[in-house]
């Protein structure tokens, strides 16, 4: 039986809702999804949303942004890992930069 979906925001009209919530500290390289949503809850530390929405805009590529999907075959993968390799990372800390690479 699937999981009763969790409202994210109070809309009257299409809230936004979610199958699954999982609270984390770091995300993982290729983040869960599911139909009905799948949220990962991320501290932020006191970061503005300013700055969480510049390090989210960092990894985010329009190809990859625009691609909606369920589940990766190797065609996909493929394309996501060449777009990484190809992202301008602005960490000026060597260690933490080669992490996400």
């Amino acid at each position: 039986e699937p999981s009763p979906l969790t409202f994210l925001t109070q809309a009257k009209a299409s809230p936004l809702t979610t199958q699954f919530i999982e609270y984390i500290d770091d995300l993982p390289e290729y983040p869960k999804t599911a139909l009905c949503g799948y949220t990962y809850v991320v501290p932020s530390h006191g970061l503005s949303n300013t700055e969480v929405s510049a390090l989210i805009s960092d990894f985010l590529s329009q190809s990859l942004l625009s691609h909606h999907h369920t589940f990766v075959d190797e065609d996909f993968w493929k394309r996501f890992q060449d777009t990484r390799q190809n992202v301008e990372i602005s960490e000026t800390d060597t260690a933490k930069r080669n992490a996400y690479r």
